[in-house]
């Protein structure tokens, strides 16, 4: 097979060859030819990769019609997203040919790892990782979902980043940590996310639900470090107790999320772990700022005023999954210019709905755009963990407001600082 590269790289002209030298040098390609768990943790990354494409390929998200329609899903940080949007979904074809050239593309991947071509698997993976960046952070908020922030996160150090394996080990620990933070709520402490779930915990009552919770809160925030321990004895345990929770996490998410994370975790730590040690050289400093950055994004929302898990400001920065139970009530009475009235009401079904008065506000904003409105009433009731339902919004007219996406809105309130309560929720479903 090294016989077969070496042809392969001889046959190309002088400036060809000029370029992958600096190719494979540049983006650290030695490391992967070298360690088998970086070649193997490229083929997870590409499991994943396939199994978002797979959801995003008849998604109309991102559709040029979504975005006529006022429907498009904006980051607030970019809240015209949609004058991006080109695609058509099915009954069109420019989107299912645009999925239909990606999984090519991860056809190409495999053939080439077959090969052990290493620079052109990075290439090629590259096509599917810059992708899947725009979409998420550039064109959609909706498709962003938490978990694919560990693909994400995993395929920028393996792709750009020297001393891979270490800090794709460091940073997988520590989404782990970032995972474990968010759940330091009453809702996970006493379990009251669960207990308010009309089924309940799986296979736990309510009695044994606190103490899982607050098991699973200590092993992310304490036991996920010893996934990176020199001694054996702790590593596993560590590893177990992960690959326990990620099969049983799939009786509730289903297998998204264990096809993104679960398999990276076997790879990283699993039979061909090793122990690596912390880097430190001038060569380490992006990898180390890399970091620095998943903490400050992990964090932002800390710095904005109130209790992001009722207001949502700046929520969707970092990991927020299972963060609370969310239910709530929006109701809008638009006045027409033509003298006329619209009313558009809409209610949570399930607890992994974020409940995100942005995403309203935004659509509202659509509207008073572009179909006629002359003033928009709003209320908006949020109850999280089988709380009270508060009135968290409560405008005369939704159009005239704006949205800082660093800060928080005045015109959210927060309970006991002016929301009032407005009823009692039932228990809910986890999904439907």
């Amino acid at each position: 097979m090294l016989e077969t590269q070496r042809d392969s790289f001889l046959s190309l002209s002088l400036f060809e060859r000029k370029i992958l030298k600096w190719y494979r040098r540049f983006f650290s390609i030695q490391e992967i030819e070298q360690q088998p768990i970086l070649q193997w943790a490229f083929g997870a990354l590409l499991l994943a990769f396939f199994t978002t494409f797979y959801g995003w390929a008849n998604s109309t998200a991102i559709s040029h019609s979504t975005a006529m329609a006022g429907r498009a899903s904006c980051w607030p940080y970019f809240q015209h997203c949609d004058r991006l949007y080109f695609l058509e979904a099915l009954p069109y074809y420019s989107q299912t040919t645009l999925y239909a050239f990606f999984f090519g593309i991860m056809l190409l991947v495999i053939y080439f790892i077959w090969q052990q071509q290493w620079v052109y698997v990075h290439m090629a993976m590259m096509v599917l990782y810059l992708w899947k960046v725009f979409v998420m952070f550039a064109v959609s908020a909706t498709l962003a979902a938490n978990y694919d922030y560990f693909s994400i996160v995993i395929g920028t150090i393996l792709l750009f980043f020297p001393y891979k394996e270490v800090f794709a080990k460091i940073a997988f620990v520590v989404l782990y940590f970032f995972a474990g933070t968010v759940k330091i709520h009453e809702g996970w402490i006493t379990a009251s996310y669960f207990t308010t779930l009309i089924g309940g915990m799986p296979w736990f009552n309510s009695t044994f639900a606190p103490f899982m919770t607050n098991i699973v809160i200590v092993g992310e925030i304490v036991g996920a470090w010893f996934l990176l321990s020199r001694r054996p004895y702790f590593q596993h345990i560590a590893l177990s107790f992960f690959i326990f929770f990620h099969l049983y996490s799939i009786i509730l998410v289903a297998y998204r999320y264990p096809s993104t994370a679960f398999t990276i975790l076997l790879v990283l730590f699993g039979p061909m772990y090793r122990y690596t040690p912390p880097v430190f050289n001038r060569r380490a400093i992006f990898g180390w700022l890399f970091i620095i950055l998943l903490f400050f994004f992990q964090f932002l929302p800390k710095m904005v005023y109130g209790d992001q898990k009722w207001t949502l400001e700046a929520n969707q920065y970092g990991l927020n999954m299972f963060e609370a139970n969310h239910q709530c009530r929006s109701r809008i009475i638009y006045e027409l210019d033509n003298g006329k009235q619209a009313t558009s009401t809409y209610e949570s079904t399930k607890a992994w709905d974020r409940c995100d008065p942005y995403k309203v506000w935004l659509t509202i904003q659509r509207h008073c755009d572009y179909a006629g409105v002359h003033t928009a009433r709003w209320t908006f009731d949020h109850s999280i963990n089988g709380h009270p339902f508060y009135r968290i919004v409560d405008v005369p007219d939704a159009c005239v407001l704006t949205y800082k996406p660093l800060s928080h809105n005045s015109w959210i309130h927060i309970p006991g600082e002016g929301a009032r309560v407005i009823g009692r929720p039932l228990k809910n479903p986890y999904n439907l």
